[in-house]
């Protein structure tokens, strides 16, 4: 809504890409592709996800009230214990801020 004395903006849509491709992180030959190769498999290895779940529950517990009612979506994949889903979600902009590639 606009009018003469201010402006609602209802929704912002964030759509942002990482600055390397897979295949460019895969194809480097460092600890970062070493992640890359991690990651990859991390959402399905039962151990690392179960692992996952117990401590960021206890982390999820310990937000403070505002944030634990607000819809955020990694709080919620722990609270439905989506963490494969977590996992693949935050993987790409966690390669994204080790890699140097600024």
């Amino acid at each position: 809504m606009v009018s003469a004395d201010h402006l609602v903006i209802e929704r912002i849509k964030v759509d942002t890409q990482p600055m390397l491709t897979a295949e460019e992180i895969s194809a480097r030959d460092d600890a970062v592709a070493d992640l890359h190769t991690l990651l990859q498999g991390a959402a399905s290895d039962p151990v690392l996800v179960e692992t996952l779940k117990v401590e960021l529950a206890v982390l999820v517990g310990r937000l403070p009230h505002d944030l634990d009612t607000q819809d955020l979506a990694a709080v919620r994949c722990v609270k439905e214990g989506n963490i494969g889903e977590l996992i693949e979600s935050v993987a790409p902009a966690m390669l994204d801020r080790v890699s140097g590639d600024r």
